[in-house]
């Protein structure tokens, strides 16, 4: 594309480069503009003028969805990751434990972390074992809300990883309750005198702490 004002011929490259000495800005020439064809050509610089800027903003919107695109499928991979693998993990660990453990502890760590077989029939950590059906509706209630935030809410991504963990270890003894009918326990820290618990336990109580250390921790001011 080229035009000629005053004699001079101006091609698209001096109205749309703002580096070149012969730079014309149609915005801010136009008034200058005394004849038709002048403004005329001024039209089209504006033209080129505005493609040009379409253009590469457009290609700069298009990198960021882009970026965002790639950086939110990793997330949801993480997600849906810790969601399969810990349910599985979960339940290797308490085939293992029934394959292999009884009620006799089996000292790991001296007689300060045994692995002993429980049945439980409570919540966890052998919590509430004469209302099993009452804990089976509130973990699957409490499940729920948990997916729900995951899939609805605008939280930060560390809290979405803490709560995937919850959900996930919530899963591994969900399925104890309805296709076992028990959790199956086998971690006893002795020189806790704490109750036996399993993996799940872990993940659930793990993904809570983390959970209330980011609710209560203080925002960053953004002054």
């Amino acid at each position: 594309m080229q035009n000629i004002i005053n004699d001079k011929i101006i091609t698209a490259e001096d109205y749309i480069n703002p580096g070149n000495k012969d730079y014309i800005n149609p915005v801010t020439s136009r008034k200058s503009c005394n004849t038709t064809a002048e403004i005329e050509v001024y039209k089209d610089s504006d033209f080129v003028y505005c493609y040009k800027v379409a253009k590469d903003s457009l290609r700069c919107l298009t990198d960021e969805y882009k970026n965002k695109f790639k950086k939110g499928r990793f997330y949801l991979l993480l997600i849906v990751s810790i969601l399969i693998l810990l349910p599985i993990i979960d339940q290797l660990l308490k085939l293992l434990a029934l394959q292999y453990l009884n009620e006799v502890p089996v000292g790991i760590i001296g007689n300060a972390v045994n692995l002993t077989l429980v049945k439980n029939n409570g919540a966890a950590f052998g919590i509430g074992v004469d209302h099993r059906v009452v804990l089976l509706v509130l973990t699957v209630f409490a499940l729920i809300c948990a997916v729900w935030l995951l899939l609805f809410s605008e939280i930060k991504f560390s809290s979405k990883v803490a709560l995937a963990f919850v959900v996930g270890g919530g899963l591994g003894n969900l399925f104890d309750r309805i296709f076992r009918g028990f959790v199956v326990d086998y971690i006893d820290l002795r020189f806790l005198h704490f109750a036996v618990f399993n993996f799940a336990d872990i993940c659930v109580s793990l993904g809570s702490a983390v959970l209330i250390f980011l609710i209560l921790k203080p925002q960053k001011s953004k002054t």
